[in-house]
Formats: structure tokens, C-alpha cells, sequence
């Protein structure tokens, strides 16, 4: 099928599109407003035509101002007449086309008419839309301009390459070509202008009645398709089997309808309530509560239909594993407690990646007691159980730790490396999967180390691997003051630096034992003013054995866009921690059938078949 026409081939011939009258077929007659408005259109095309339909329009007309609703018949058959031959016509690639545009405060309007072999013009195609809420603010020239734009864009297929007339205030697009340094809209605009063969004839706005009318009475086209979302016989069977009524609802077809601000919008009754919001959920790609009301109540109604909408998007299984809400996640901070003596706590971590820096090695591991900030880094060319085995006893010749904080690297919860802790009867916590902060100094040293020597390696003239650089950076780390405890590490951890100063040996500072209870109070209170600005972003939840929860995934940036970023829904088996929960959550590299995860990375999970609906 050509694009180009507006007929398709049809069994009995070249019939006309539907799409050509979809601006028209929705109309209904809601107001004696509106149905005058539809009377001068009709009036005109039944003395050209000689229909003799009008009067029924007229009674419609007295109908309505008795807020009553007959001779529905009638208006159909009229607006079957306006969509269907003599009214509406074939294009004709020969013929000139003319443009009737006009425009609303609302909406923007146009019909494309062509004259028959009695210069008698005929529509060809409608079409009308509402304005976007910034169109709204153009001012009327503006709009007047949109119009004929929109018009253009729409027929684009029927007009470009031929010579056409527009008929409309031409003020429009003389204030558009008078107009000097276009910018923005404007601009494009006068280039779409520019790409078509047009005459501009003036047409008065009380003679441009299909186009005013189309303006001021747009159709929503996604709301077309609401219409169609119930079989219109099986909303009847079932409202009677529901018994509706009421004096608020009235009878137009046999069909129950409300009218709320001078519109009538179907009576769903309870049986029919579930179905539609599953298909129009469906259908329309799982949009959200508010745009679920766009779509469902300008033509349905039943009480409480807002608080069921929110429900059923609430529960809706597929939006709950696909979409990340905006909504503050579960878990106040919950901090690992300071320490006051060196070796209380150790942290170790590895970070990756150096195997392009003229050396073999490519993982650096860093050690750090808790009290005093002290790092250690090792570089090496694996990361297994016998590698960190190896750094601890390091350090342990210096002390042995109290404390071992890790992640739940397999290194670290292998049998061999649970053994060696045991031996030095060292107590080993493990962090929560997928949730650094846990570990968070450890964390925050990776990056400022890797910062440093990064420096370092891009500062050099020469290829020096990074392994012989990191002792120094090491060393200058561990020399230079922390910002929070305002106290080089080394210092705090041997009492003494590798330097004097000119009026005294370790003169800079307080005696050690009395730095490291200051840098203990700074360390508080650090953490008492970062506790109130975490909690600030996240809510306090507790959740009971047997709750339903979903697990959100951890996925790289730009990698897998379409997997679901969360799984589940997953039964919470008991309470670890005050943010950390064991959730029957299988473990594929450890082989578990459960899993302890942080609360942040938990949402509620609202079963479908937990949906109840309002019986009102």
C-alpha cells in the first residue's frame, strides 16, 4: 500500500483509510456547546451534499439541555456520513490540495479538502491534536504558526513536491517571515516552510469551520485505544450481573455511565475491573499509577478507582523485578566501632588491574589497622589463599591482630585460610555480599593510593614498574597527616617519626598515648556526623521471617541494559545483624542454598495474588 493515498485495496474495491477519519469517529456529544459547534459543519455539508439529517442533530441539541441523552443514533449516522462518501473523498495526485488550518488554546486543527469536477472542495484527511503543556504558552501567533507546521507534517506525503494552498490568517506567516534573527523554533520552523510549493489565501475564522472545530475538540489517540480495552457486550452482560445503580449513574445504550465535569465515562463493575487493568498494564508497557489514570478514567469509572490503580501497579510482579523506584532505600548506618590501640582491627582488600605497568604483577593488597590509619601494600600475581596467608604473616611478625575485617572472597573462606586464623587465634569477620562500605577504610585508602601512584607512574620520564614505586607511595602515605585524625599514621602506630624537628624529636605532636585518644575522639565524631548524613538518604525497615523480598543484582556500567536488576522474589529466612538478613538466595561459586545479604539491597516484594481490589 502507497503511503501517498489514503485508500487501501479492499475486496470490493479501493476503499477509504481508517486513519483519515480517526479525528472525526471519536466525537461524542457531551454538551449543547458542542453539539452547536458540530451543527454549522453538518448544516453546511447537507445542503452541499442534500442530506437531510440535521434535525435530528437539533433534538440531540434540546436533549442535552435537559441533561438528558438520546438520539445517539442519530449523531452516529451523521458522523458516518462526514467520514464516508459524498462528504470525504479519494486523493487525487492531479487535483490541487488545499490546507485548512486553524488553532486553539488547546489544541491545533487541520483538514485536507480537494475539489471535485464541480469545484465543489471535499475533505480528504482530518486531523487535530491537544497541545503540549510548553505549547500552551506560545502566544496566539505562535500558535497559529504551529498549526500550519503540524498540518504540514501530517499531510507531508500528500503535499510535498506539489503546489498547494493554505487556507488561514495569513498573519501568522507574515509575522514568521518578518520576524529578524529566528533562533530555536522559530528557525525551524521557516526551514520546514521552506521545503514546500504553498499559496496562502486569507480564510476568516467564522468560515473555517472543520478546522475550528477540529481545534477545539482534539482527540488523545492512546485514549482511542483505551475505549477499545472491554468488549463493549461483555461490560453490559456483566453489569447487570453486578446490579449497578444508583441515582448518580444513568442508561445510554444500555450501557451504565456517570457523568463527572460534563463527561460520560463507563461504570466498570467488578468483574471487569481486574481485566482492564491487566490489559491496559499490558498493552501500554507497565506504565506507572499516573499514567495508568491518564489512560484508564477519561473513559471508565468505578469507585476508589485511584487507590486500586496504585495497588495494581504496586503489585504488579514484572514492574517490581524491571523498574528502580525513586524511593529511599532500607538501613541506617551501622558502623564498625572505633579502636583505640593499633592491631585492635586490621582490614585487607585487593585491587586489580596493574598487569600493563611494566610489571608482572598486576594485584595490589593493602593492609590497614583500623586505630591508626598504618597501610601496608603488597604487590603480587594472584590473589588466592597462599598469597594472603603470605602477607599476614608480614604483619603478624609486627603484631597479631585481634581483628581480621575481609570480603567474602573465596581466598578468604576457604578452609586453609579459616585454619591460619584459627592458629593465631585471630577472629575473622567476613562483609556482607555485594557491599564494600562494610569495609569501608580499607575502601577509601584503595583509591587514594591508586591515585597517588598513578601520579607517580605518569610523572616519570622513564618506564619504572609500578611495584618499585609503590613502597614510596606507601611510605609517603603513612607520613603524611589523616583528615580525620589530623595525625600521620605512622606516628600513631610507633609513637615516633623518621625525622626530627629543628627545636626537638617529635615535637610536632602530642605524646603518642595522648594523640591516639584525640585521634579516637576525632574518629567519633567524624562518624557521628557522617552517620546523620547517610541516615539522612535512607529509612529504617525491619522485615520478619517468611517476608517476600527482591535482591538487587550488581551489573557493570554499559553491560546487559535489558537484564532485570532485580531477582526474586526471594522468603527471608532470619535476622542476622540489624541490617543484614539470611534470604534462601542460591549461591553458585560457594554452592549454598542461602545467602546473607545487606538490607540495601533488599525492596519489599508484593505478591500478585495478594491483590484485593475495592468491592464498592
Amino acid at each position: 500500500m502507497n503511503d501517498k493515498t489514503n485508500a487501501k485495496p479492499d475486496e470490493s474495491g479501493i476503499v477509504m483509510q481508517a486513519t483519515n477519519s480517526v479525528n472525526i469517529i471519536p466525537f461524542d456529544p457531551n454538551n449543547s456547546m458542542n453539539v452547536n459547534s458540530w451543527l454549522k459543519y453538518f448544516n453546511d455539508k447537507c445542503q452541499e451534499h442534500n442530506l437531510d439529517d440535521t434535525w435530528k442533530l437539533n433534538n440531540i441539541t434540546a436533549y442535552l439541555k435537559n441533561n438528558a441523552l438520546t438520539e445517539y443514533d442519530a449523531f452516529d449516522k451523521l458522523k458516518e456520513t462526514l467520514t464516508t462518501k459524498p462528504v470525504l473523498n479519494l486523493y487525487n495526485p492531479d487535483v490541487t490540495c488545499h490546507v485548512f488550518v486553524d488553532a486553539s488554546q488547546k489544541s491545533v486543527g487541520a483538514v485536507l479538502k480537494q475539489p471535485d469536477a464541480s469545484d465543489v472542495l471535499h475533505p480528504i484527511a482530518y486531523h487535530s491534536r491537544t497541545l503540549r503543556d510548553y505549547e500552551k504558552n506560545y502566544a496566539i501567533t505562535e500558535l497559529e504558526c504551529l498549526a500550519i507546521v503540524d498540518a504540514l507534517d501530517k499531510f507531508y506525503y500528500y503535499l510535498h513536491g506539489q503546489k498547494f494552498v493554505i487556507h488561514t490568517d495569513h498573519a501568522a506567516l507574515v509575522w514568521l517571515k518578518n520576524v529578524k534573527n529566528l533562533r530555536g523554533r522559530l528557525f525551524r520552523w521557516s526551514l520546514k516552510l521552506s521545503m514546500f510549493d504553498y499559496e496562502i489565501k486569507y480564510q476568516k475564522g467564522c468560515t473555517n469551520i472543520e478546522a475550528d472545530m477540529l481545534s477545539r475538540h482534539p482527540v488523545s489517540h492512546h485514549l482511542q485505544h483505551a475505549v477499545h480495552l472491554l468488549d463493549i457486550n461483555e461490560i453490559k452482560t456483566q453489569q447487570k450481573n453486578d446490579n449497578l445503580c444508583g441515582p448518580k449513574y444513568h442508561e445510554v445504550k444500555d450501557v451504565i455511565v456517570i457523568k463527572k465535569r460534563n463527561l460520560y465515562k463507563i461504570v466498570v463493575p467488578f468483574s471487569l475491573r481486574l481485566k482492564l487493568l491487566n490489559q491496559a498494564h499490558e498493552q501500554f508497557g507497565h506504565p506507572g499509577v499516573q499514567k495508568m489514570l491518564n489512560l484508564i478514567t477519561p473513559q471508565y469509572y468505578w469507585p476508589n478507582i485511584t487507590s486500586d490503580i496504585t495497588e495494581f501497579v504496586k503489585h504488579c510482579a514484572v514492574c517490581q523485578l524491571n523498574k528502580k523506584r525513586k524511593q529511599k532505600r532500607f538501613g541506617l548506618l551501622q558502623q564498625v566501632p572505633p579502636t583505640s590501640t593499633p592491631f585492635e582491627c586490621i582490614s585487607v582488600d585487593t585491587v586489580g588491574g596493574f598487569n600493563y605497568y611494566n610489571s608482572t604483577k598486576k594485584f595490589l593488597h593493602i593492609v590497614i589497622d583500623h586505630a591508626t590509619r598504618h597501610v601496608w601494600a603488597f604487590p603480587s600475581k594472584n590473589e588466592n589463599s597462599e598469597t594472603y596467608i603470605n602477607i599476614l604473616k608480614q604483619i603478624f611478625q609486627i603484631q597479631v591482630p585481634v581483628k581480621l575485617l575481609t570480603d567474602r572472597n573465596a581466598a578468604f573462606t576457604s578452609s586453609r585460610f579459616k585454619k591460619f586464623l584459627r592458629n593465631y587465634n585471630v577472629k575473622h569477620l567476613l562483609t556482607t555480599a555485594h557491599h564494600p562500605q562494610t569495609n569501608g577504610k580499607v575502601e577509601r585508602v584503595n583509591q587514594s593510593l591508586v591515585t597517588r601512584l598513578k601520579c607517580k607512574v605518569n610523572s616519570t620520564s622513564t618506564k619504572v614498574p609500578w611495584t618499585k614505586l609503590l613502597e614510596s607511595v606507601t611510605n609517603e602515605y603513612n607520613l603524611t597527616p589523616h583528615s580525620i585524625t589530623k595525625y600521620p599514621p605512622a606516628y600513631l602506630l610507633l609513637g615516633t617519626l623518621p625525622y626530627d624537628s629543628p627545636i626537638g624529636q617529635n615535637s610536632y605532636y602530642e605524646p603518642v598515648n595522648e594523640a591516639r585518644n584525640l585521634a579516637l575522639q576525632r574518629t567519633i565524631d567524624y562518624h557521628n556526623k557522617n552517620k546523620i548524613r547517610y541516615d539522612a538518604r535512607f529509612v529504617d525497615k525491619k522485615f520478619n521471617p517468611g517476608d517476600l523480598v527482591v535482591y538487587e543484582e550488581f551489573h557493570y556500567p554499559n553491560t546487559r541494559k535489558l537484564t532485570p536488576p532485580f531477582s526474586g522474589p526471594y522468603e527471608v529466612i532470619k535476622q542476622c545483624s540489624e541490617v543484614t538478613y539470611e534470604i534462601n538466595k542460591p549461591n553458585p561459586l560457594t554452592k549454598q542454598v542461602t545467602q546473607i545479604v545487606h538490607i540495601s539491597k533488599l525492596r519489599c516484594f508484593h505478591s500478585p495474588d495478594k491483590l484485593k481490589l475495592s468491592h464498592e
